[in-house]
């Protein structure tokens, strides 16, 4: 409840509050939970609001049970956006009145732009946050199975080769590249280990140990949580943007992309120079749009081609 359940354990941002400390209601007495400063708690397990029965019921409680809305799917040339509207999963007209379930108002918008170039392999991520006060302390997390390490441009992560005498889908390990052109001057944070790999709200709920253990009991080849990685702003502002672009790559082999910032403002800029063709990914503060330039494409001759993908308004 204090940590798989929240958004603390997930690949999202958090928008902490202080004063977002409202307990739990239970049936004999009330029950503190960690402030994590992520989305609201509903749905089954939490004992406030249990999922809906059925979409009539969702329908009728649409305010609680919305939490975000997909609204446009871009796929071409080997490109594939997804970009989001995700800030009814942290706010809805009950947040800041005093509620465990809704929490307190603190973010005003919350939109993602998920991009992927399946052809030089490269995962682009666009968050547009802006909260209600400048202090709330904004984290971008992406949460890792093996000890991530800190680079100048960002980090880096990587995972053993499984056995395949103990597991059938054997993998050959992998590695994780990762850029962080926005904030400038982030703070990047690394989380987790023994007596960290629970750690929410300056505690670890971890149970003594039991909770890794239960995980793999459970499950032979299951994967508990271990390490996270936090990029925060270094100064305080209401609206941020976060620009990471996050480069696989199988074994430890190093990504031959370069990967750079252009520009800033109010167009925040990355190219991306990869194996096959460099690409160039224009964002909008304030618009929920992406403007796509596909440049020096062997695949074409060398052909340019742009694509613009405005949201579904």
């Amino acid at each position: 409840m204090n940590y798989t359940y929240q958004t603390i354990a997930h690949n999202t941002i958090t928008v902490t509050d202080p004063e977002d400390t409202v307990s739990a209601p239970g049936k004999k007495e009330d029950r503190p939970i960690a402030n994590d400063g992520g989305q609201r708690r509903i749905g089954s397990g939490w004992g406030v609001e249990a999922a809906p029965l059925d979409l009539k019921e969702w329908q009728t409680k649409y305010d609680i049970y919305h939490t975000g809305h997909i609204k446009k799917i871009f796929e071409q040339d080997g490109i594939t956006i997804a970009i989001a509207d995700v800030t009814p999963a942290y706010t809805n007209p009950a947040s800041g009145k005093g509620t465990f379930s809704h929490r307190t108002r603190r973010v005003e918008k919350f939109w993602r732009i998920f991009s992927y170039d399946r052809i030089d392999g490269v995962v682009i991520v666009f968050d547009q946050v802006r909260s209600t006060q400048a202090s709330f302390r904004k984290r971008w997390l992406l949460h890792t199975i093996e000890q991530p390490r800190v680079t100048e441009n960002g980090f880096v992560t990587t995972i053993a080769p499984n056995n395949p005498l103990e597991n059938q889908l054997a993998q050959g390990g992998g590695k994780l590249t990762a850029h962080v052109l926005l904030p400038k001057n982030p703070i990047i944070q690394i989380i987790g280990g023994k007596g960290f790999d629970f750690f929410v709200d300056g505690k670890n709920y971890d149970e003594k140990g039991q909770v890794a253990a239960m995980v793999r009991t459970a499950k032979k080849n299951a994967e508990p949580g271990a390490w996270r990685v936090e990029v925060m702003p270094s100064v305080e502002a209401k609206e941020y943007l976060f620009l990471n672009v996050l480069l696989p790559s199988s074994g430890r082999q190093q990504p031959a992309h370069k990967v750079k910032l252009l520009e800033s403002g109010d167009h925040p800029t990355c190219e991306v120079q990869g194996p096959t063709r460099t690409t160039q990914w224009r964002f909008n503060r304030g618009g929920n749009d992406v403007e796509i330039k596909i440049q020096a494409d062997i695949n074409h001759g060398g052909a340019s081609r742009t694509y613009h993908v405005f949201a579904e308004r």
